[in-house]
């Protein structure tokens, strides 16, 4: 099994020390090194890039999302998860909008953070719960004024593209077993797609597709 390296960047020692123990303990995550700020980010990955980027966001020197998008200026295939304890949609939509692929918040557990760290290293973007809702409150209040017809470029905006993959395949009547096979992947791997789908549909009020997703054998 390969494992996905990790550099974990935040400006509190203690904070650093507990993702790693946290994340270590999987057998295919392994911290190949810590930042304590963007700068000492940046001087790390020219030297040796790692899998995935756990990126803090308010640092002294430089901030996650400046670090993010001098990142992206570099290194375009960079994959990047911010990990922050702030909640606000500012912070989130701010760093996303410099390039980075997902966001957890540092509340999250072992098995969330885990998951989030290997979808993100897969190319696909992960969001917990509460920053998935908060998403949804923004795309909502931004949504008012477009009209009902334009619900589908609605939908594709929500959705990953893996997420969109899938639900493309639902809209052509494949049942789970066939989507499993055609996109390579588990059963439990669907299955948590499947749920995130859902959960975006639900919290964005898109109840027909809801409907799609919820009637799949």
């Amino acid at each position: 099994m390969k494992e996905i390296k990790i550099l974990i960047v935040d400006d509190h020692p203690m904070v650093r020390f507990g993702i790693k123990q946290l994340i270590e303990s999987e057998k295919d995550i392994k911290v190949i090194g810590e930042a304590s700020n963007g700068k000492e980010a940046l001087s790390f990955i020219k030297e040796q890039m790692p899998d995935v980027i756990l990126m803090d966001i308010k640092m002294p020197e430089m901030s996650g999302i400046d670090a993010t998008k001098k990142i992206f200026e570099m290194f375009s295939d960079a994959k990047i998860l911010a990990l922050s304890m702030f909640s606000d949609s500012t912070y989130i939509l701010n760093i996303l909008e410099a390039g980075a692929a997902g966001y957890v918040l540092k509340n999250a557990d072992k098995d969330e953070l885990a998951e989030a760290i290997r979808v993100v290293n897969q190319g696909d973007s992960f969001f917990t719960d509460e920053v998935a809702k908060i998403m949804m409150d923004e795309l909502v209040k931004s949504s008012k004024s477009i009209k009902k017809n334009d619900t589908e470029s609605l939908v594709d905006s929500i959705l990953s593209d893996k997420e969109k993959e899938i639900y493309d395949l639902i809209l052509q009547g494949f049942d789970k077993k066939s989507i499993e096979d055609m996109m390579g992947m588990y059963s439990s791997t669907l299955r948590n797609y499947l749920y995130r789908i859902r959960n975006k549909f639900q919290k964005a009020g898109f109840y027909d597709q809801l409907k799609n997703v919820t009637s799949l054998k």
